[in-house]
């Protein structure tokens, strides 16, 4: 299969109701770049089978994707990445409009913090990757651009 250029891979993302079940995509993030690839590891059987070579077979022992998203921020995927860093969201109906919502992201305190479903799609495979979590969120402000992160 041929590896497909940035701008024709889509990422989805999804909040987990259960951590680790995935779910379909939410919405879809206008990103910039995306370096998020499958990664496999896997082990050597090393066992003798009365030949010389060394290694007899492999095994695949994780499954994972890794890899960095940078995108514009919009009002409806960052608002998913806020929950997952700080993991604890609150909203409610705006007081003097009918339409808007008041947000409220605080810092949650528990050892379980909220899981996405990343989904990658490109011309190959369209593939969910459940309890994805981040690993560090970054915001870049300059002015006359988008924000991005």
């Amino acid at each position: 299969m041929a590896d497909f250029s940035g701008r024709k891979v889509a990422v989805g993302v999804a909040k987990e109701a259960t951590r680790g079940t995935g779910v379909t995509p939410a919405f879809w993030v206008p990103q910039l770049t995306v370096d998020f690839q499958n990664v496999s590891d896997q082990v050597w059987n090393e066992s003798v089978f009365g030949v010389l070579n060394k290694n007899s077979a492999s095994e695949i022992v994780k499954d994972y994707a890794q890899g960095k998203i940078d995108g514009k921020i919009t009002d409806q995927t960052f608002g998913l990445f806020l929950y997952a860093a700080l993991g604890s969201y609150s909203g409610a109906l705006h007081t003097a409009e009918t339409l808007v919502k008041d947000h409220t992201f605080t810092q949650s305190q528990s050892n379980t913090p909220q899981s996405l479903t990343i989904t990658r799609k490109d011309g190959n495979s369209d593939k969910n990757y459940p309890l994805a979590m981040l690993k560090t969120l970054e915001i870049d402000v300059v002015v006359g651009e988008f924000v991005k992160f």
